[in-house]
């Protein structure tokens, strides 16, 4: 053969085989396919995460929490609410650290719907509770779903809706129970703005326990404290996060520390004491809280110091004249005391109760009593009363007594009037003189007797029996 019959007239590059081999390759098909259909789920996401939500008040149905309705058909259900930012942004683990506790931080309340049909224009009812406290009456709205043309759209398994405004206070536990929600269901009429009027549609679902809403994790504590011992029970507040999955570590300010949730510490003394308790849970960083903790002393002190005083100005003690109290009541303690009240059996006390009294302040003003002296406290020859006050600190009474020792002097003192009774004129031998000795108690305690009388010339005067009071007399003959 020449070499011109080995020509060809219409030459061609011989086949390289990629695309058949770029066929037979069935790895790199299906990751195309799976490329294609992320990116669709990412279009598809990111067009429905541009929807938004008309939110309007409405009546709340009533739906008894005791014997809520069956509602067979509960194809659209709530299954987790967080708060996010202003705008539906969702905030990140560390974005808030720092903040005060208490702070009022303005947001909106988001709901993910787990949906296995078709339904739209839901209206939604709860109660709301913060820390755990009901917050007024129960809340209703009507919440219809748009596109980004207006329409009104059903909502769709995983979707995520605003369901409110809301201002959460940094720290705050938020919860909804009581939640009852109904729907219109089939395609949604992309006109249709309102919300069911009645609960009588069987499509419902009803969940009395409901959600805390989820929010970042933030620690807190509350602790108290006793007046009987140094012991402080501390409580965990803590919110957010993983609620159910939390750790702690407590450090009480003393060298010793816990890892329980709620402990109990001893301390050695009162005192003023650095506590810091550190929570963690599986998706948030560690959050910290220091609080000053005073381990308290509740303790009232009283002093009661009373003045005689000589009613008569006689320069005698004597029944009648009397003794004026003055009370000394001071907290001692470090905490406050109130309703205190002062008694005292042996006198009449004016004035009282004490409404509260600061720690380290003192009162002496309130309390006032007098005391008038019978003559069986000078026969005593003392007088003593003891008064007790007493108050509550922490829901623990508090007490003190204290008594008034009066020393009383005694003067005894008898004065003797000797007299003719009766026979006069005496002017002849033999005459009889009959002579009464009038003995008199001049001093001021009670003279028990008997008492006798001795004549240098008379012998044989019979004495007198007692007691004599003071100022009183007996006669002897």
């Amino acid at each position: 053969m020449d070499n011109l019959s080995n020509c060809q007239t219409n030459p061609r590059p011989p086949k390289s085989g990629f695309f058949k081999g770029l066929m037979r390759d069935t790895g790199f098909v299906r990751q195309v396919m799976l490329w294609l259909f992320l990116i669709f789920f990412f279009v598809q996401g990111a067009v429905r995460a541009q929807n938004s939500t008309i939110i309007s008040p409405t009546t709340p149905f009533l739906i008894d929490p005791a014997n809520p309705p069956a509602c067979p058909q509960n194809n659209l259900q709530v299954v987790a609410v967080e708060f996010r930012y202003k705008g539906g942004g969702v905030i990140l683990p560390g974005d808030l650290d720092g903040t005060p506790l208490g702070t009022p931080i303005e947001g909106e309340i988001w709901a993910t719907f787990d949906v296995s049909g078709n339904g739209y224009n839901l209206h939604v009812q709860y109660d709301l509770y913060i820390n755990d406290v009901l917050q007024g009456g129960t809340q209703a709205k009507c919440i219809v779903y748009e596109d980004q043309l207006g329409n009104t759209i059903n909502i769709e398994n995983g979707d995520q809706l605003r369901v409110s405004d809301f201002t959460w206070n940094y720290g705050d536990k938020i919860e909804i129970k009581n939640i009852y929600q109904t729907w219109k269901t089939g395609k949604a009429d992309s006109d249709d703005k309102s919300c069911p009027p009645t609960a009588g549609n069987a499509q419902c679902d009803f969940k009395g326990p409901g959600f805390i809403v989820k929010t970042p994790l933030v620690a807190n504590f509350d602790y108290s404290t006793s007046c009987e011992n140094f012991d402080v029970s501390f409580t965990d507040k803590s919110t957010g996060g993983e609620v159910g999955s939390y750790t702690w570590s407590w450090n009480f300010g003393d060298g010793s520390t816990s890892n329980l949730q709620n402990p109990t510490h001893t301390y050695a003394a009162a005192g003023s004491y650095e506590v810091t308790l550190t929570v963690d849970d599986p998706v948030s960083s560690p959050k910290t809280i220091t609080k000053t903790v005073i381990v308290n002393t509740c303790s009232i002190s009283l002093e009661k110091n009373g003045t005689y005083s000589d009613f008569n100005n006689d320069g005698i003690q004597n029944s009648g004249d009397k003794i004026t109290y003055v009370f000394t009541i001071e907290n001692t303690g470090t905490v406050s005391i109130s309703g205190i009240s002062l008694i005292d059996p042996k006198v009449s006390v004016s004035g009282g109760p004490i409404a509260s009294l600061a720690p380290g302040v003192v009162d002496n003003s309130t309390f006032t009593a007098t005391y008038v002296l019978t003559q069986a406290d000078i026969d005593a020859g003392t007088f003593t009363n003891t008064a007790t006050v007493s108050g509550t600190a922490l829901g623990t009474t508090v007490s003190a007594i204290d008594d008034d020792i009066q020393s009383l002097t005694q003067t005894p003192a008898l004065t003797l009037d000797k007299q003719i009774k009766s026979g006069s004129p005496y002017d002849a031998v033999g005459d009889i003189i009959t002579y009464d000795y009038v003995i008199t108690n001049s001093g001021n305690v009670t003279l028990a007797g008997p008492f006798s009388v001795s004549d240098d010339k008379i012998a044989g005067i019979a004495p007198v029996n007692g007691p004599l009071a003071p100022g009183a007399s007996v006669t002897a003959t």
